[in-house]
């Protein structure tokens, strides 16, 4: 199995989760990113925005041995690394170009960044540490040129099948290294842009600097030291995400518990992580109205068609409605489609005034790691 499955177990997530006056996530004008969506303009924040806080929401929870199965490096300076673990310049440098082939020379000052490759590479502390073994193994010093290629070959070779550099953000979020296609991983999940549920309210922050040491002569009303404005919305978004269980099975060396235990985490982190967009400014922090996971044996689907016509206010506000909205959808798809659609079980997360009583993240995590372990 290489690529994303379309059979198999899946884990679906589905959230709700309203932001204040924030732009969490900026496009390259520095304004809020957005979207056409249903006829009218949406807030939006990237898929990788998303995945982005997730890891690193890992990395805020985690420590030690865990922290070094889940959270990857993306890095241009793999040779400084490998140099420092090998002790070999030379050595590092044909490393580099064997595994990654990354065309380099930090020696050449016309590089526009010395000493550092020329793409990002997705890699870990458990990849570093596994070269530099296999390295030493296959007695990649040899003077000789011929067998120093063979010692290379080889080395490639036992480093594809040790599956190097799987941790979880690798194997879930996926790695495309164009140069070295053997190392490339498929992605076992799939996040979807977030879009706001109602339309996007084009709207802007003016703010402004005082010069704290202005001369008392000065007129202190006469200006400031610094204006500038940003656009910035509150919007309601909806969120969607949908993993292979199997596909993350294969890709962490066929760990079901490791596995488990990532789906496990990634749950928290989906509704306990945030864009952090201008935080300080905005301190726009929010958790989520509304949580859904559902674990199915058939093709995975998005319920963001349940907002093509944009959830308006009412007297309950934009999220109740909009968890409403998302249900009614629900409803309708299984009443069109029957058992095709059904989940097999399906855990939820809600501050709303539904009927169904709401379980608390926890309970949602020991949930799912009982399903899947099939206990």
């Amino acid at each position: 199995m290489s690529q994303m499955p379309t059979k198999g177990t899946f884990v679906l997530l589905h959230m709700v989760k309203s932001f204040p006056f924030s732009v969490p996530v900026r496009g390259m004008d520095g304004q809020q990113k957005s979207c056409e969506f249903g006829g009218s303009t949406r807030c939006r924040m990237s898929s990788q925005s998303i995945k982005y806080a997730i890891r690193h929401d890992w990395k805020n929870r985690m420590d030690g041995e865990k922290l070094r199965d889940f959270f990857g490096i993306r890095t241009n300076r793999i040779y400084d690394h490998l140099c420092s673990k090998l002790g070999d310049a030379k050595l590092a440098r044909a490393v580099v170009k064997a595994i990654y082939d990354s065309k380099f020379d930090p020696k050449k000052k016309k590089d526009a960044k010395e000493g550092q490759s020329d793409y990002l590479i997705f890699t870990s502390d458990k990849e570093i540490d596994q070269v530099v073994d296999i390295v030493k193994e296959h007695q990649v010093v040899e003077k000789d040129e011929k067998a120093a290629k063979a010692a290379m070959k080889a080395m490639k070779v036992a480093l594809k099948s040790a599956k190097i550099g799987m941790t979880v953000d690798v194997a879930l979020f996926g790695r495309m290294q164009a140069n070295a296609k053997d190392f490339d991983v498929y992605a076992a999940s799939q996040f979807s842009h977030a879009i706001s549920v109602s339309p996007m309210a084009g709207e802007f922050d003016e703010f402004t600097a005082v010069d704290d040491l202005k001369a008392e002569d000065e007129n202190a009303d006469s200006g400031a030291a610094h204006l500038n404005t940003t656009s910035a919305n509150s919007a309601c978004y909806y969120q969607y995400a949908s993993i292979s269980f199997d596909k993350l099975v294969e890709s962490l060396g066929d760990d079901k518990e490791l596995a488990v235990d990532a789906i496990s985490e990634l749950i928290a982190s989906f509704a306990l992580s945030c864009p952090s967009g201008k935080m300080n400014s905005f301190a726009h922090r929010t958790l989520p109205d509304y949580l859904s996971v559902e674990i199915r044996e058939s093709q995975p689907f998005s319920l963001v068609n349940a907002f093509e016509s944009p959830v308006r206010g009412g007297n309950k506000g934009i999220v109740s409605g909009a968890i409403r909205r998302l249900l009614d959808y629900r409803q309708k798809l299984e009443d069109a489609y029957g058992d095709e659609i059904k989940s097999d079980k399906s855990f939820v997360i809600h501050t709303s005034d539904l009927d169904k009583k709401t379980l608390s993240l926890t309970a949602v995590q020991k949930a799912v790691v009982k399903a899947l372990l099939g206990e």
